[in-house]
C-alpha cells in the first residue's frame, strides 16, 4: 500500500522546486518547520528550497521511509559532487540506513547526496497521480537576465499563462520567442514526446508602478494557484484511503 509519507518523498521529486532537476539532496528533507510559516528563523529550511509541503515525519521515521522506498527500488542515490547532475547508471546506489541518516542529522558535511525516481517509483507515482502532461510546465520560470524571462512547458498555451501570472514586472509580448523540443525529458525517467520553451522580454517598472506590481504574498500564490493542476491526485488531495499496492 502507498502511505502518505511514501507518496510525500515520491511526488516530492517531480513537484518540488530543487536546486538539481530531478534530483533530491537529502539534506533538505527534515522537516524543520512543520507549519510552513517561513520565519526569519527557518528561511532557509527544506519548504523555502524546495517549496512543498512539510510532511511532519520525525526523524527516525523519515530514514525509515527513505530506506523503504530504497529498498524497494523506488528511488536511487548518486553524488553529484562526483556523478554530476545526469549521473550514469554505475555512479547510481543505494545508501545505507546510517548513511541516510548521518545526512538528515547533519547534512550541511553533505549537500550532495541526492535522489531521484526510478523507473519503478516514476510509475508507481503515476499510477496514483493521474498526471496530464499536457498541462506540465517546469516547476519555475527562468531569469535569463533582468531584460528576459524564459519558461518550459508542454505547450505554448500553458508557458504563456504561467510566465502572466507569476510575472512581478510588465511583458512585451511582441518580441516573444517559441522554441520546440522534440523529445523532452522532463525527468530523469520521463520523457515527453515535445514541449515549446518560451522566451518573453521583461519591461522596465515606472516608478509609480513599483508597489502595484509586488502584490502581498498570498495574493500571488493564489494567482499561481489558478493555475490548472498537471496531475490529479497528491499530497494536497490525500485521503486515508490506500490507494496503490
Amino acid at each position: 500500500m502507498l502511505r502518505y509519507e511514501a507518496l510525500w518523498l515520491l511526488e516530492v521529486v517531480v513537484a518540488a522546486h530543487p536546486p538539481c532537476d530531478g534530483w533530491i539532496p537529502l539534506f533538505l528533507l527534515p522537516d524543520d518547520d512543520p507549519r510552513g510559516t517561513g520565519t526569519s528563523a527557518t528561511f532557509f529550511s527544506n519548504h523555502a528550497f524546495l517549496n512543498f509541503h512539510p510532511h511532519r515525519m520525525p526523524l527516525e521515521l523519515l530514514v525509515a521511509e527513505l530506506s523503504e522506498l530504497f529498498a524497494n527500488g523506488d528511488i536511487i542515490a548518486a553524488d553529484l559532487r562526483l556523478a554530476g547532475s545526469e549521473p550514469e547508471p554505475e555512479h547510481l546506489f543505494v545508501p545505507s540506513p546510517a548513511t541516510i541518516r548521518a545526512v538528515v542529522t547533519d547534512g550541511a558535511r553533505n549537500r550532495w547526496l541526492c535522489y531521484t525516481l526510478t523507473a519503478q517509483g516514476f510509475d508507481r507515482w503515476e499510477a496514483y497521480a493521474k498526471p496530464h502532461w499536457e498541462c506540465f510546465r517546469a516547476q519555475s520560470g527562468v531569469h535569463i537576465d533582468k531584460h528576459w524571462r524564459a519558461m518550459c512547458a508542454a505547450t505554448a498555451d500553458v508557458a504563456v499563462r504561467s510566465i502572466n501570472r507569476s510575472s512581478e514586472q510588465p511583458l512585451d509580448w511582441s518580441c516573444a520567442t517559441f522554441s520546440g523540443i522534440r523529445p523532452w525529458r522532463v525527468f530523469p525517467f520521463k520523457a515527453l514526446e515535445r514541449g515549446v520553451c518560451v522566451v518573453v522580454r521583461q519591461m522596465p517598472k515606472r516608478f509609480d508602478d513599483v508597489i502595484d506590481s509586488f502584490p502581498p504574498d498570498a495574493e500571488r500564490e493564489n494567482r499561481l494557484e489558478r493555475i490548472p493542476p498537471w496531475y490529479e491526485h497528491g499530497v494536497k488531495t490525500w485521503t486515508v484511503d490506500p490507494v496503490v499496492d
